[in-house]
């Protein structure tokens, strides 16, 4: 008999998504099912993401985010949207700053530009660095091969250029594993959420190569199963306080938890 494996408790997630997703039904999507899920799995927080900034309008995605954050302290760290198409960075972001909201996301890949060619882009980082605010950069929104790409050697440059600027590296595979490893080796403000990664021994090895520090449990719900995500780190050789600084205390670090 198979024995189910227990999930890790009292995490922070740091990659989850809330809003209507375009290309195909996901059920249970809304605000109450999303906490509702945290709380059968004993997450404690989660930064979330807004869809509607990704495919409509970045404005109006924070804005709505940051409503829903409010309505939940200490539960929910918002992460604002920049689309470099629509306005400029810095009254976009101050307004999200003094709506609650704690991050940025980019979109390179669905947005249609490429990291190093937008100079508003280039200034939104800088601006994340002069707060605090880590930068997540997903190499495609959740793990499915057909969704746009943003290939990972052009955040790892991205974070090159802005070395004051904490920049997570989001749902990479088999085949950015290795340009993960080597830009989390070699590039102190890089870190790596988990929420894509489908080798069996990825989140083992790259504990091994002592880079556990900057690793994040990362979940994609509600686009993903976050159960996937949390067996991940049920490891038994995985050390226990490599395993709770994935689980949480790496996520409580950077967000300033």
């Amino acid at each position: 008999m198979k024995w189910p494996i227990p999930l890790p408790q009292d995490s922070i997630d740091a990659y989850a998504w809330y809003g209507n997703w375009p290309h195909w039904p996901v059920p249970d999507n809304d605000e109450q099912a999303l906490l509702a899920q945290m709380d059968r799995l004993a997450i404690r927080a989660a930064a979330v993401l807004p869809l509607a900034g990704v495919f409509r309008d970045a404005a109006d995605g924070n804005a709505g985010l940051a409503q829903m954050v409010r309505r939940h302290p200490g539960r929910l760290i918002g992460i604002a949207t920049y689309d470099p198409r629509q306005s400029a960075p810095r009254p976009l972001l101050e307004r999200a700053r003094e709506a609650g909201l704690r991050g940025l996301a980019l979109f390179p890949g669905d947005h249609g530009y490429d990291l190093g060619d937008e100079p508003g882009v280039e200034e939104a980082l800088r601006i994340a660095g002069e707060w605090g605010w880590p930068v997540i950069i997903p190499v495609r929104l959740m793990m499915s091969w057909w969704l746009p790409v943003t290939p990972a050697p052009s955040i790892m440059a991205a974070a090159r250029r802005h070395p004051e600027t904490s920049v997570v590296v989001a749902s990479a595979n088999y085949g950015e594993f290795e340009q993960m490893l080597r830009g989390l080796a070699g590039l102190s403000n890089v870190y790596a959420e988990i929420s894509g990664l489908q080798r069996l021994d990825a989140v083992p090895l790259l504990c091994e190569a002592g880079l556990g520090n900057r690793l994040l449990f990362g979940s994609g719900q509600m686009l993903q199963m976050p159960e996937c995500n949390l067996v991940k780190l049920a490891y038994p050789a995985l050390p226990a306080d490599v395993k709770r600084g994935i689980l949480a205390g790496n996520a409580a670090r950077l967000f300033g938890l």
